[in-house]
């Protein structure tokens, strides 16, 4: 029907079976719901079986005390294109709690686990990039001035280049601070007076990625030791 015409087109499906999926649609129980909510770990979630990241749903249940609103995770590998054998779902609560019971001692394994490495690595030479560029510059002189032949440029120039190329330790050097003034504090206590937006912006700041598997259990979980992660 259209502005008071029946049948003003053809339509695409049976009426019947319009009515049908109406009714179903209506009768839903614990339909999912797209919302502009705050996801804790959003972003966060791999899926062990696919290694795809997994999305978050609000789900709204009806009770006799009312509407109550869950927030749960899934893969969609397995939801929606069947490509992956995770077929359970993850509720948030679950994992805030696995979080606030484990944290710790995984933030503890993490800074022992690279303090050793840091220890039994071998010290790396310092390089001055700076210099290195005017040694290329006075390389490049030397040539043109026919100086040294184009062997000993060649020569010379990759020794230098590579070693412009040798990321040292301060290009990417671990920062353990954060997550050592993390145990530091009383996060507990203060997380239970944090509102939502809060609690998403601590996770994300201190875990890279949490592995889920189709058991739902959760680990490894990897945090952030390298800045700009």
């Amino acid at each position: 029907t259209y502005r008071g015409y029946v049948h003003f087109c053809d339509p695409l499906i049976d009426e019947v079976y319009f009515f049908k999926i109406q009714e179903i649609l209506e009768n839903r129980n614990i339909p999912y719901v797209s919302t502009n909510r705050i996801f804790l770990f959003t972003g966060l979630l791999t899926c062990k079986e696919c290694n795809h990241k997994m999305v978050a749903n609000a789900q709204i249940r009806n009770y006799k005390i009312g509407k109550v609103e869950y927030i749960l995770y899934k893969c969609n590998q397995f939801y929606i294109r069947k490509l992956c054998t995770h077929n359970k779902v993850i509720y948030e609560t679950k994992i805030e709690k696995y979080l606030l019971e484990n944290i710790e001692n995984e933030i503890k394994k993490v800074i022992y686990k690279y303090e050793l490495e840091e220890k039994a690595a071998p010290s790396k030479p310092k390089i001055n990039k700076a210099q290195i560029k005017k040694k290329l510059e006075k390389l490049k002189e030397l040539y043109v001035n026919d100086l040294i032949d184009i062997e000993m440029y060649k020569k010379d120039f990759n020794k230098y280049n590579e070693l412009l190329n040798t990321k040292t330790e301060t290009e990417k050097k671990r920062d353990l601070q954060p997550l050592k003034d993390f145990l530091n504090t009383d996060f507990k206590s203060i997380y239970k007076s944090m509102t939502k937006e809060e609690k998403r912006v601590l996770w994300r700041g201190i875990i890279k990625e949490i592995v889920v598997d189709s058991n739902n259990n959760l680990g490894p979980i990897y945090l952030i030791v390298f800045p700009g992660e």
